[in-house]
């Protein structure tokens, strides 16, 4: 029988942080085990994190366990010492109160071999990449993760809409791999999580490892050619036909509205530039609303694009700064934010015979 204790404060922040990782499944385990210490792991089956809970124990075994009554426990012992006996069974002891966990001890099946060494991000850097380009997409979708010519980035799809975020990233190295939407939501919301400024980058033969100090996560992935990357390469490089540049703040505030009252009228939306106005407009059986606002400078001709606002809401929102330019080409429009941007395709029209 091993005896632990840890401050409830820390057990307490990594179950939360497990519950980020693991996700809503049904079965939601979580391993202690020993690995250059005490360690827990756990994960939703694509996305795995291995955390290092206190150094220096050993013991040759591990024991899962279900990870939602543990935290119930422990839910008002934030400023206490938690005793932790591992053997035949896991207990947790506090104040004479405790929980005891069945558990089966197996062999250990986890380990520490770092892939090829891309290098070195900032943790909000990467977590608002991955944020921004998987909102718009659901659960069963992939999100395309990408890295080429000095640029990590993703890129996520809906429908017409591909929204891509990137960042400048020196490495020799490149790789073009899809993931699962849901595991990088997840992913997402536990680096939110993390206080460590910086995460070190690794490559394996499938997964993307992103390490810290006291704390190693495994993201599984497909090595599949992304045909996206080439279709927003060829739109960037494409002479628009015009060029606008809006005031963020007054796009946000009147994609919030536009957004709500689309959803309640089950709507089409529709943005158009006239010569010298801008206009939201949802449109549906039920009725017709519908925002102008002024163009900064008149433009030569009127276009117009179909789009879903809350999608369109739920990514300028998290911008920040003073300006949105959009750009429209022949096949879409393209709204671009410093190294952000998503793409609007137009809707292709039937061919008559």
């Amino acid at each position: 029988m091993l005896t632990v204790y840890l401050p409830g404060k820390n057990l307490i922040k990594a179950l939360d942080f497990f519950d980020k990782i693991v996700g809503s499944q049904e079965n939601r385990y979580l391993t202690f085990f020993a690995s250059n210490g005490l360690c827990l792991a756990g994960g939703d089956g694509i996305l795995n994190a291995c955390l290092i809970l206190k150094p220096k124990i050993t013991f040759p075994y591990t024991y899962t366990f279900c990870m939602d009554g543990l935290r119930t426990f422990l839910k008002d012992k934030i400023d206490q010492s938690i005793k932790i006996e591992i053997g035949s069974y896991l207990k947790f002891t506090v104040s004479g109160e405790y929980l005891e966990l069945k558990t089966q001890p197996g062999e250990i099946t986890f380990t520490q071999e770092r892939g090829t060494t891309l290098g070195i991000i900032s943790t909000q850097t990467l977590r608002r990449i991955f944020d921004l380009a998987s909102l718009i997409s659901q659960e069963g979708e992939k999100i395309f993760l990408f890295l080429q010519k000095g640029h990590l980035g993703a890129i996520g799809e809906n429908f017409k809409l591909l929204s891509c975020a990137f960042t400048s990233f020196p490495s020799s190295h490149s790789f073009s791999l899809t993931v699962p939407y849901s595991s990088l939501r997840h992913l997402v919301k536990s680096l939110q999580l993390i206080s460590e400024k910086q995460v070190n980058l690794f490559l394996s033969a499938n997964t993307l490892d992103m390490t810290f100090s006291w704390l190693k996560m495994s993201l599984h992935f497909s090595p599949v050619p992304h045909q996206t990357l080439s279709l927003l390469k060829s739109a960037l490089m494409t002479s628009p036909l015009a060029k606008i540049k809006l005031d963020l703040k007054t796009i946000q505030k009147n994609l919030a509205r536009v957004s709500r009252i689309q959803k309640q009228l089950n709507a089409l939306g529709k943005i158009s530039f006239t010569s010298k106005k801008c206009i939201f407009c949802a449109t549906s059986s039920q009725g017709t609303y519908t925002i102008t606002l002024p163009l900064p400078a008149p433009l030569p001709q009127s276009f117009s694009i179909t789009c879903h606002f809350p999608h369109l809401y739920s990514l300028c929102r998290r911008l920040r700064g003073k300006e949105i330019t959009i750009s429209i080409l022949p096949s879409g429009w393209v709204l671009k934010h410093g190294q952000f941007f998503c793409f609007l395709r137009k809707e292709e029209k039937p061919k008559v015979f």
